[in-house]
């Protein structure tokens, strides 16, 4: 905490609040659940634009059934990436649960 100290003449030391985080305490468990966080919020945030633009082709597909197939199964691999994303979850938890481990997520 000497770092965050702050020294004012005639009024002496300055020490900063209690709590604030100065990256002392990062651990390899807690920088693996924020990249694997953030790869989950990427995954979803990709499907969900995946699914819309699938939408947006049913609907300008004007009739053509090559067009409108194309459109379903974007759609459909779209929601199987979603589902992949939450299975992810589980698989994680059964992983870290047969390794003996703290689960990574959630913690």
């Amino acid at each position: 905490m000497k770092l965050l100290s702050l020294s004012i003449p005639e009024y002496g030391n300055i020490i900063a609040p209690t709590g604030i985080p100065d990256g002392s305490n990062l651990s390899l468990q807690k920088i693996v659940t924020f990249f694997l966080t953030l790869l989950v919020i990427a995954g979803i945030l990709l499907a969900l634009v995946f699914i819309t633009f699938g939408a947006f082709q049913w609907i300008t597909s004007g009739g053509s059934k090559e067009k409108i197939d194309k459109a379903r199964k974007t759609i459909l691999f779209s929601v199987m990436g979603l589902v992949i994303i939450s299975l992810s979850f589980v698989i994680i938890g059964l992983v870290a649960g047969a390794l003996g481990l703290d689960s990574l997520i959630g913690n």
